[in-house]
């Protein structure tokens, strides 16, 4: 989520991730989401590593 200044409230930027654990950003602003890979909640086994690019992409 994002904090929109000029009208108050929170943006939506990513979601349908499965127990995100972490969070980093290059100098690119790509963001990188690390998943923790326990089978417990509806969490798919087996972590994951995720980048996010700034426009939306998910690789």
């Amino acid at each position: 989520m994002v904090f929109d200044n000029e009208n108050n409230k929170l943006e939506l930027v990513a979601e349908g991730f499965s127990f995100p654990t972490s969070l980093t950003f290059d100098e690119a602003g790509t963001a990188y989401i690390a998943e923790s890979g326990l089978p417990f909640g509806g969490a798919r086994p087996g972590g994951r590593i995720w980048a996010l690019a700034p426009g939306g992409d998910r690789t």
